[in-house]
């Protein structure tokens, strides 16, 4: 399991299922990854994606993106008939996360890790191998606009908790930018 902010609530399903086990756990602050390791009692705990990665005894690893890039993973169903290959939830999640580590000002270090893992392992990085061919600012406006009034995006730290007179809890101008830089980043990657 990777990300034990919402992701430590799947914990108690696939400690009751018969046919799995949660092998080892991995978030970035280490006293997150002791308090929920302390709780659900996982032994191996790891601070570095990359070092999980190396864990040969590991058959799947589910990952668990913040809350935030489903809200505007969400947004996208208003510009679906736009794509030309209709991406899974998975993907427009992976692609909306990317979107979000550019509204948090994340450094290009973390930005090149992330980048390079959803390209190892196939996730699309741009608009375009997304199969959005044609992402015109009217069709991102309108993603943007509506990730700004999902409540999930009031996780994100500079969101509002009340919405405002249009039902904003976010400035839709800088998820619009974010949206455009996540993507110009994936094709400059």
């Amino acid at each position: 399991m990777v990300g034990l902010g919402f992701g430590a609530e799947f914990m108690p399903l696939y400690q009751k299922h018969p046919d799995a086990e949660c092998y080892a756990i991995c978030q970035r602050d280490k006293g997150k990854l002791n308090k929920v390791g302390d709780l659900f009692k996982v032994e191996r705990r790891f601070t570095r994606f990359e070092d999980l990665l190396k864990t040969k005894e590991i058959d799947a690893i589910h990952v668990v993106t913040p809350i935030a890039a489903h809200a505007i993973a969400l947004s996208w169903t208003r510009v679906y008939h736009l794509f030309d290959v209709h991406p899974t939830h998975g993907q427009f999640v992976a692609f909306s996360f990317l979107t979000q580590l550019m509204m948090e000002g994340t450094k290009p270090e973390i930005l090149n890790k992330v980048y390079g893992f959803c390209k190892s392992v196939g996730l699309q990085t741009t608009f375009e191998k997304l199969g959005l061919k044609k992402a015109t600012d009217e069709a991102l406006r309108m993603v943007a606009e509506d990730a700004s009034k999902i409540v999930l995006i009031t996780s994100m730290p500079r969101a509002s908790k009340t919405p405002n007179s249009a039902g904003a809890f976010y400035d839709a101008d800088e998820i619009l930018n974010c949206l455009k830089a996540a993507d110009a980043y994936g094709r400059a990657f």
